[in-house]
């Protein structure tokens, strides 16, 4: 399975109002290698915050010189987002090893989601305060799934 080495919000700005203003982000996790699955056997890919926790499952962007400075931004297995989707930490993280990202069955499957930063975050900050180099690492785990 191949996954992101990096996604890149880049700059970001808060709104000029107290509004949502949605900055998506495309990734994409393929399936390059699967061998000896039977077809009742799925490759389960799951994914979650370094830090998550079953009672926060959420995703964060950390300052990396003020810990204590962090945003969330919401993590999706669909690209792009339409109105009906929901963030995978909307519902609690039932499993430690994360949200069900998707289920590869043959080599060469690929799913592109999307990371969404809201920008309404920033709305009324001192910039300068805040201002820096942000990071958040987000852990994917695949696993064999019989059905």
């Amino acid at each position: 399975i191949t996954i992101p080495d990096k996604v890149d919000f880049g700059t970001l700005t808060p709104p000029e109002t107290d509004t949502d203003s949605f900055k998506d982000v495309p990734y994409e996790v393929t399936a390059v290698n699967i061998e000896g699955l039977s077809e009742n056997q799925y490759v389960l890919v799951r994914i979650k915050d370094k830090d998550a926790t079953e009672e926060d499952g959420k995703f964060y962007l950390t300052q990396k010189t003020s810990p204590n400075t962090k945003f969330i931004y919401d993590v999706y297995n669909v690209s792009p987002i339409e109105d009906y989707h929901s963030p995978f930490a909307v519902v609690p993280m039932t499993e430690p090893n994360g949200y069900f990202f998707v289920a590869f069955y043959k080599v060469g499957a690929k799913t592109t989601g999307t990371l969404r930063f809201n920008q309404k975050q920033l709305y009324g900050k001192d910039i300068s305060e805040i201002a820096g180099d942000y990071s958040g690492t987000m852990i994917f785990t695949s696993s064999i799934l019989t059905v």
